[in-house]
């Protein structure tokens, strides 16, 4: 039996690192395409280049690793069904499980090494890949910049524009706030902007084009200066500074360790807890101060809703009442009162959605945690799921060959990482729980496997 073991396994040997190969190859080349034009031209030397693409693998295999499993076994499994060798073992007493074992432990194993893979290794490669990716931004500012929203580009200096196009570094509805010196405040209006390195590498020029320059001194209120320009270049000294990649020391999600992560969901779990607590209380208080002014308000003082507080019981008594002055007095007050009634309702209805949005986001926090802690145990045992579903397919249907191993890879492939990303969707707007969002298309392969792989078994008695 040990030689069928160690048979077995040296089949797949060539077949899992090849398929590993060439789809980490085909994932890497993605990559390059993807990010290649936004490295180039920004005076990076090689080596920054190729350690982007080098902390890209470790996220690359922990999805590689699984698909290779599942090629490897598909053709190998095949391959021995096509050559009557799975006959043959039959034949000697040898069953379809007891073949398929040594793959399934040996998969089980990676799957440990993988999940120790995923928790140590892969998020230490990608807070370095995001300090690298930050540093590289930060030495050219035009793409860490964002549509619509202020960005801070020096002290006291901040731009915003409606559209920017990162490849050409073109802008559209430029606002620059220019507060230095603290003199006066200075904001440039233009219709475009580009921007241009300096020779230094380390300044920047923002070439603006149809604009005015709009300068108020601070000191002297009667003070208005505008200039209308048609181009105007402006220097931003010291902005792209040297490649910098230790300022970046929070973590993300994917950049955390499985302990580390726990103890976020946990940080989460109380706020959320105590939001609750807060809206508890708070419900208490105002429930207490609504009871408060409703009882006055039965024996004929004013409260909320009820009593002599309308304009038209005040319109009344004006006529009534001995003074004009006294009576719009009276409506002053009583148009006061609820005015005051109403801003505490909104001040009451703010709190209470504040509250229940702290409560919401320590709930998400948790949960989003939560599923990436399941998402490094999941992927990993997909190793598993892949074996058990593989093994039946390729001896059911031995004659497909490599067509039959890359369509049915594709397609188990494509099916599993939708289950995956859809159950992510499900666990964020909390209808299903993170185990069961990131387990179940692991348990529904797996089984389907092991429903085909005992069917499989029973025919070939």
């Amino acid at each position: 039996m040990k030689t069928i073991t160690r048979y077995v396994l040296r089949l797949h040997v060539a077949p899992f690192f090849f398929s590993v190969s060439a789809l980490t190859l085909v994932f890497l080349m993605d990559q390059v395409g993807e990010k290649l034009p936004d490295l180039a031209g920004k005076g990076l030397h090689w080596t920054i280049i190729v350690k982007v693409f080098g902390l890209s693998l470790p996220f690359i295999l922990a999805q590689t690793v699984p698909m290779g499993v599942l090629i490897a076994a598909l053709y190998v499994f095949s391959r021995l069904e096509l050559d009557r060798e799975i006959t043959a073992l039959r034949a000697a007493g040898v069953s379809i499980v007891r073949t398929a074992g040594p793959l399934l432990v040996a998969a089980v194993m990676l799957t440990g090494f993988m999940v120790w893979f995923s928790d140590r290794v892969l998020p230490e490669s990608n807070h370095e890949l995001t300090k690298l990716t930050v540093g590289i931004q930060r030495k050219k500012p035009l793409f860490s910049m964002r549509e619509g929203t202020l960005n801070g580009v020096l002290p006291r200096v901040y731009l915003q524009a409606a559209r920017i196009d990162h490849e050409t570094n073109q802008m559209s509805e430029v606002r620059l706030y220019d507060e230095r010196g603290g003199q006066q405040s200075r904001t440039v209006y233009a219709d475009s902007g580009s921007t241009t390195p300096g020779n230094k590498g380390t300044d920047l020029f923002l070439h603006l084009g149809d604009g005015v320059v709009q300068e108020k001194p601070w000191q002297r209120s009667d003070m208005f200066r505008q200039i209308h320009f048609d181009n105007m270049i402006m220097r931003l000294p010291d902005i792209a500074n040297d490649l910098e990649v230790d300022s970046v020391q929070a973590r993300g999600e994917r950049e955390m360790s499985i302990a580390d992560m726990r103890v976020a969901a946990a940080e989460g779990d109380k706020r959320a807890e105590l939001a609750k607590s807060e809206t508890g209380a708070f419900t208490h208080q105002v429930t207490h101060r609504i009871l408060g002014i409703a009882a006055p308000a039965e024996s004929g003082a004013e409260g909320v809703g009820g009593g002599a507080g309308t304009t038209e019981e005040a319109l009344q008594l004006a006529a009534a009442d001995s003074t004009f002055a006294e009576a719009l007095g009276t409506v002053v007050q009583r148009g006061r009162d609820q005015g005051e009634r109403v801003h505490r309702t909104v001040e009451v209805t703010e709190t209470f959605r504040q509250l229940t949005a702290r409560e919401r986001a320590g709930v998400n926090t948790s949960r989003r945690y939560w599923v990436e802690i399941h998402k490094k145990g999941s992927i990993p045992a997909a190793c598993i799921a892949f074996v058990l579903l593989a093994v039946p397919v390729a001896i059911r249907y031995p004659r497909g060959g490599v067509a039959l191993v890359a369509g049915v890879s594709f397609t188990i492939f494509a099916a599993y990482y939708l289950a995956l990303s859809g159950g992510e969707k499900l666990a964020d707007q909390d209808l299903v729980t993170p185990l069961w969002a990131m387990w179940l298309p692991n348990v529904l392969f797996g089984g389907v496997g092991l429903w085909i792989l005992m069917r499989t078994r029973t025919a070939f008695r």
